[in-house]
């Protein structure tokens, strides 16, 4: 029973292995290629919403919560109602 590697349907540009393709120079060019791949994947699994262009709903659960925006030192709420007097009853 012949041993396959697996190959990712992703994608051509990175080398692979055939089946029968177990030449030393091939082993060599993978095995060369392969950190490079692994701190590719590292870099994607670490992009959060905070530093790339993707929705927070799409934080990993072990994801670092976002910060809160600092206070304007505005009050919250909507406008103040006037300070009416009112006359004495006439």
């Amino acid at each position: 029973m012949a041993v396959t590697p697996y190959t990712p349907s992703y994608g051509t540009d990175r080398p692979s292995l055939d089946a029968g393709d177990w030449s030393r120079d091939a082993v060599q060019a993978l095995i060369v290629a392969l950190p490079e791949r692994v701190r590719e994947l590292a870099a994607r699994l670490a992009q959060t919403s905070a530093n790339a262009s993707r929705p927070p709903s799409s934080d990993p659960r072990q994801a670092p919560p976002r910060p809160k925006a600092p206070l304007s030192g505005r009050q919250r709420g909507g406008r103040k109602a006037l300070d009416r007097t009112l006359m004495p009853g006439i």
